[in-house]
Formats: C-alpha cells, sequence, structure tokens
C-alpha cells in the first residue's frame, strides 16, 4: 500500500504482539510484492491469501513454503548446513539476517529503530540478534570476496558490463598480485581488508567512495560525506570512485515473468499438456 511517507505492507506479527501490524518497505520491495501478487492470483481466495502458493504448470498449486520446496534450492547450489544436512530454511533466519543488515550494512542503522521494525518490546530482545562475531565476520569476508571477483573481471578485460575509473584501479590491484595459487585468493581478500575498501551499491553501479583512501575524490561529497543516499539513475556517472555495470534486467520484462505465452519452453510444455489431453 502507497501512503505519502512510502509504501507499506501489512504482515502478521507472530514473534510479539500476535496480529497484523504495518511494516515500512522499500520500493524495490513492493515492485517484488506487486509480482508475487499477480503469479499467485489465479489460486488466492478468502481461506488462502499467502503470496507462496503458486499454480503448477499440471493445473493444481503448491505452497513453497509448506511444502519446503524453497529448501529445495540449497540443496541445488550445494550449500548444506553445519552438519553437513541438507539446510532448511526457517522465519527466524530471516529476521535475524534482516537485524543484521539493518544494523552493520547501513551507517544510520539504531537500536531504537531495529527494535521497532523487529516489534521487540525492549531493547534487550534485539540485542540478542545482533552481537553474533561470526555473523559479522562472516559479512566482511563476502563484501571482500565481491571486491576481489570485480577486479578479476577488470584484469582479466572481461570488460563488456564494467566501466568506469574503478575498472583500471581494481585491474591493477588484481594484476599486483603473484600468478594463480592457492593462496592468492586469500591474499587478495587480506588486502582488500588492509586498504580497507568499502562496497555499497547505487543505481549506477558499485559505489567505494565510502573508502577512507578516496572520499575526497567522490563526485558526491559534501560536508565529508558522500551523498550514498541521495544516488539515482545517472547521477554517478563520471564519478572516480563509480565501477559501473549493467544488471542486464529491466523493471519493463517483468512482463514476460507473468505471462507464461511468452516463454516458448512454457508455451511448448502447455502444447503437449494439450495435445496429451486431446
Amino acid at each position: 500500500m502507497e501512503t505519502p511517507n512510502g509504501p507499506v505492507i501489512r504482515m502478521y506479527s507472530a514473534k510479539v504482539y500476535q496480529e497484523h501490524k504495518y511494516f515500512p518497505v522499500t520500493k524495490l520491495v513492493a515492485k517484488a510484492v506487486r509480482v508475487l501478487e499477480a503469479l499467485t492470483e489465479p489460486v488466492r481466495n478468502e481461506e488462502n491469501q499467502s503470496l507462496l502458493t503458486f499454480p503448477t504448470l499440471g493445473g493444481g498449486e503448491v505452497n513453497y513454503w509448506s511444502s519446503g520446496k524453497v529448501n529445495e534450492f540449497a540443496e541445488y547450489v550445494g550449500v548444506p548446513d553445519n552438519e553437513g544436512t541438507p539446510w532448511q530454511f526457517s522465519e527466524h533466519q530471516f529476521r535475524r539476517f534482516f537485524a543484521m543488515m539493518f544494523f552493520y550494512k547501513f551507517e544510520s542503522g539504531d537500536l531504537a529503530t531495529l527494535s521497532w521494525h523487529l516489534r521487540h518490546t525492549d531493547f534487550e530482545m534485539t540485542a540478542k540478534y545482533i552481537t553474533d562475531k561470526d555473523f559479522r565476520r562472516a559479512f566482511e569476508e563476502i563484501k571482500a570476496e565481491r571486491i576481489v571477483s570485480f577486479a578479476q573481471s577488470a584484469a582479466n578485460e572481461r570488460t563488456e558490463a564494467l566501466c568506469g575509473n574503478m575498472q583500471k584501479e581494481l585491474g591493477d590491484f588484481f594484476s599486483s598480485f603473484d600468478a594463480v595459487s592457492e593462496s592468492r585468493a586469500e591474499k587478495m581478500i587480506g588486502k582488500v581488508e588492509e586498504i580497507g575498501y568499502i562496497l555499497n551499491f547505487v543505481p549506477d553501479g558499485a559505489c567505494f567512495g565510502q573508502t577512507p583512501t578516496l572520499l575526497e575524490r567522490s563526485k558526491c561529497l559534501m560536508d565529508d560525506a558522500v551523498q550514498k543516499s541521495s544516488a539515482c539513475r545517472g547521477s554517478c556517472i563520471g564519478c572516480p570512485n563509480l565501477l559501473g555495470f549493467e544488471t542486464g534486467i529491466s523493471a519493463e520484462d517483468v512482463g514476460l515473468v507473468l505471462d507464461p505465452a511468452s516463454s516458448p519452453m512454457l508455451k511448448a510444455f502447455a502444447d503437449r499438456q494439450e495435445a496429451h489431453n486431446v
């Protein structure tokens, strides 16, 4: 639902209040919900308003959460749990991940606001969500690995989707290490952390403007701070701290997801089903 202050979503707060509450969401989440609403419209009714129940190609329906099918994704990509058994998603994991991302990813995240989002009755409950040192370390390692991945793409001249001043800098960074070895990746990740690269994503690509050694040359620098929250499509073009890239994803392509007739594979399946039923 749209409001003067942005989109909100009405969800059941099962943790504390056990009633429906309104939560503010980003525009991206609002778009995702609209896509899910369109995909599930054929099978939703007064008794079942789940956005995770989808019509099947065979004419039935399946709930991807209650049936456990959502866990098949982790099994497909080969991500087991700590015991080596297939990963099982739970609602608690998503709440905890949101808490960690909100508090550590964004410099403006604070405990009071996070506690309100989680609908906790006291700050102590919220504090338990954000004191996991292993998670923080893993989060920093993932960011470092992403930067190394960008650097490798730039150095190998796989640059049809990369552009900007940071493309050359990251390429030079990657090339400064010895030939491929088992420890090369670890050394590069360690160097990324030593340099203090800070990676954020903006509409035009990857922004390195908050990196202390690169801050001064940021195009949007104002009062010793980059104006990342004000970034919009095209505003960062030409900034020395931008690694520009094309996502290849267009909002206009969402219609292809909603219309099976737009997919040759789905159309062929439908034709076979129709021929089988004759």
